[in-house]
């Protein structure tokens, strides 16, 4: 009762970070905030969930694997293991304080939303959610994503001081 769900269809391909601003700009004034990519497969009712977490936490869908090559790392000493996001939940107040997604971003989305939430203070976390994550990569077979992926990865690296990324592999 009470739970919502809005479907915003756009009739061109937008960034992901883009779409997800969008989307949460019609969601409008929402206690939470679920972002998902376009291949996950919600097989249960999240609201239940969703309403025990903790809303000073930005939710993923899993970690990566805790080892050197995956700590983030920027210019001023920040260092963090993000949480892998096929899907992100936002609280009302981490998006109110956050803010929006960075939109020219086509990877690093949840990577960059992570660090500048962990740098207002606010935590990361992962939650179990009956969620399947069928991992199709569809933004992969759109033309030129390599180049976009290589210029996110570069802006993304400019925005937080990140140390180093690994470059596009062909």
């Amino acid at each position: 009762p009470g739970d919502r769900l809005k479907m915003v269809r756009l009739p061109v391909m937008v960034s992901y970070a883009r779409a997800l601003n969008i989307g949460m700009a019609a969601a409008g004034d929402a206690d939470w905030y679920a972002c998902f990519n376009n291949d996950c497969l919600a097989e249960g009712p999240i609201s239940p969930i969703i309403r025990e977490l903790d809303p000073c936490v930005v939710w993923g869908s899993s970690w990566w694997e805790d080892k050197p090559e995956n700590h983030i790392r920027t210019t001023d000493g920040f260092d963090f293991v993000p949480a892998y996001s096929a899907w992100m939940l936002l609280s009302a107040q981490i998006r109110r304080s956050v803010g929006d997604f960075i939109p020219d971003l086509y990877a690093f989305e949840d990577f960059s939303y992570e660090l500048m939430a962990l740098r207002l203070g606010w935590r990361i976390g992962v939650a179990d959610l009956p969620v399947r994550h069928l991992d199709k990569h569809t933004r992969l077979r759109t033309p030129g994503y390599s180049a976009k992926w290589e210029a996110s990865r570069l802006l993304y690296q400019d925005l937080h001081g990140i140390e180093e990324t690994t470059p596009w592999l062909k």
